[in-house]
């Protein structure tokens, strides 16, 4: 597997995690629930991570940004998330903006090959992105890292965690006397 197909694969398993703790929400209580007052809610992380790609969209391919500016003022790194709907915009819109920047992110990692991949990072790229490989490899994480705060709110929610299975013990008890 080249440097290529391994971002690709990397930016396809964190969304699919995503996305199949985003189907498990289905009322707006689901995706505006905080586990404290200061944790993100599913809402705010969406719409979040779907600015943060646009971010990485802006410094690959600055033609094919779309910016949204109520995503800025509400997603934006320093912003706190409300618990009102009414805040935001709608959960549709923001799954639409999310889905539609991974598209293009891949989309415009399609058109690289690994030599484009080690090539400095883009002006205007955080310190810790060494080069153009980085800003993808950055969005896969960043989706990650978040994805376990959606799975602690769907948990918290007396959820199941996605594709989980208890493990079932067919043996002997492995406790003395049960």
């Amino acid at each position: 597997m080249n440097q290529k197909e391994r971002l690709q694969l990397e930016l396809r398993s964190a969304r699919k995690f995503s996305e199949s703790l985003f189907e498990s929400f289905k009322t707006p209580e689901h995706w505006m629930h905080q586990v404290e007052p200061r944790a993100y809610h599913p809402l705010w992380i969406a719409g979040h991570v779907a600015l943060a790609e646009n971010f990485s969209i802006q410094l690959l391919d600055p033609r094919r940004s779309l910016e949204k500016p109520l995503f800025r003022e509400k997603f934006a790194v320093g912003t706190r998330p409300t618990n009102d709907p009414a805040d935001y915009p709608s959960i549709d819109e923001i799954l639409e903006y999310m889905r539609e920047r991974r598209a293009t992110l891949l989309d415009i990692l399609a058109s690289l090959d690994d030599e484009d991949l080690e090539k400095p990072a883009p002006p205007g790229s955080p310190r810790f992105v060494p080069d153009v490989g980085s800003v993808f490899c950055g969005a896969a994480w960043h989706e990650a890292m978040h994805s376990g705060q959606v799975n602690v709110v769907y948990r918290a929610l007396e959820e199941v965690p996605v594709g989980y299975k208890a493990p079932v013990w067919t043996g002997p008890s492995p406790v003395r006397g049960v």
